[in-house]
């Protein structure tokens, strides 16, 4: 592969963070114990509740990353 192949040729990667993660900082927060799903669905009614949307009109939801 030449430099003229790669999409970001002067990017680069700070010293030590590679390959970092947030996910060791939340294993240790309390939102590990949080239950997923439910946090999740707590999250989507508020949200609908402050944009005043009834949940009668989802016709479906995605559940993924």
């Amino acid at each position: 592969m030449n430099k003229g192949d790669l999409m970001f040729p002067r990017a680069r990667i700070p010293y030590g963070t590679w390959g970092s993660s947030y996910f060791p900082a939340w294993q240790l927060s309390p939102l590990a114990e949080v239950n997923i799903g439910q946090f999740a669905g707590e999250a989507m009614n508020r949200i609908l509740g402050k944009r005043k949307i009834p949940k009668s009109q989802l016709e479906y939801l995605v559940i993924g990353s």
